[in-house]
């Protein structure tokens, strides 16, 4: 759940406020476990398969980057209602909400013990 919600999670320590609130959304919570379930144990790779051939994946590659634009835009919303008056502010909520699971992620591998600086994506974007 850290990567479905790390954008949320990263937000909201940076504006202290609780960094759990997007877990009460029971909803999303639900619809993430379920994907998480069917992606890793559906039978024989069934979902896997289907979304490995290349017009889904371009249609959920689409999908995925236009959520990512309603993220930052909520972050830069959400920060422009504390901070009218820093752009900069609201430019670093907006980015980490984004990128927030990617993130997080050298976060948890710091935590896990297995932390490796050449998978940073700060040292090498997509």
């Amino acid at each position: 759940m850290l990567f479905c919600f790390g954008g949320a999670v990263l937000s909201g320590i940076m504006m202290a406020e609780p960094p759990i609130a997007p877990l009460s959304n029971s909803t999303n919570v639900l619809l993430a476990s379920l994907i998480w379930y069917l992606v890793f144990y559906c039978p024989w790779d069934l979902l896997y398969s289907c979304t490995a051939l290349l017009p889904f994946r371009l249609v959920l590659s689409g999908m995925k980057e236009v959520t990512r634009t309603w993220k930052v835009l909520g972050g830069v919303t959400q920060a422009s209602g504390k901070y009218q008056d820093s752009l900069l502010v609201m430019i670093a909520i907006g980015w980490a909400k984004g990128a927030g699971g990617g993130l997080i992620a050298n976060f948890e591998q710091l935590v896990r013990g297995v932390w490796k600086p050449e998978t940073n994506e700060l040292l090498k974007m997509s």
